[in-house]
């Protein structure tokens, strides 16, 4: 079964400008949508949309797609992450709010 196409193309699509557009990829909308994209890689197709509060377990997040999805978050925004981050932040919005936060606080540092 194939994913609900119109909404995984467009966290593609939107994923791909971030990797084209440099610093402003670290905008929090842009690290959200590439959160969304990373979570839509790893979760099994589904024809149910995942809603910002639902619980990504619901919708089929397990030990082995937490890790992956910890690694492709790690490498999309250069962080060091647990590997059960998607397991500690078990939403969408507190997962994406957490990288926002963590890619928030790299960049003050690195400016600073």
């Amino acid at each position: 079964m194939r994913r609900a196409g119109t909404q995984a193309e467009w966290y593609t699509a939107v994923g791909s400008r971030m990797s084209r557009q440099g610093g402003s990829a670290h905008r929090p909308g842009a690290v959200e949508a590439r959160v969304r994209e990373l979570i839509f890689q790893v979760l099994p197709p589904s024809t149910q949309p995942i809603g910002d509060a639902d619980l990504l377990t619901e919708h089929g997040m397990d030990s082995v797609t937490a890790t992956q999805l910890s690694c492709m978050l790690a490498e999309s925004f250069d962080l060091l992450l647990s590997p059960a981050i998607a397991l500690e932040y078990p939403t969408l919005q507190s997962l994406s709010n957490r990288i926002v936060q963590l890619v928030t606080a790299e960049g003050r540092r690195q400016a600073g």
